[in-house]
């Protein structure tokens, strides 16, 4: 939604899935979830919350030990402006 121009609508679907993820135990899930809430947010312009989210689902991911993902993550870069938001993949994955 984010990325078709309703923001609004985005953040609003991505905030309520990220409210419920918080309530499962699969931290793949919360990860999954926070990390795509950081990306709505950025393209809200709503860095520091962007920024949050993000740092949610990095600590997820490090205190379960899974580094790929961690690193996976990790490699999500801010930029402007904000239509610009991507994550840049590792080398050698497709």
């Amino acid at each position: 939604m984010a990325r078709a121009g309703d923001l609004e609508g985005g953040e609003r679907l991505a905030r309520r899935a990220a409210e419920q993820a918080a309530k499962v135990d699969f931290f793949w899930i919360k990860g999954l979830v926070f990390s795509a809430f950081r990306k709505t947010l950025a393209l809200a312009d709503k860095r520091a919350e962007a920024v949050e989210a993000f740092e949610t689902a990095l600590r997820l991911y490090e205190g379960k030990g899974d580094a790929t993902s961690a690193a996976q993550i990790a490699s999500c870069s801010f930029r402007s402006p904000p239509d610009r938001h991507r994550c840049v993949r590792p080398r050698g994955r497709a």
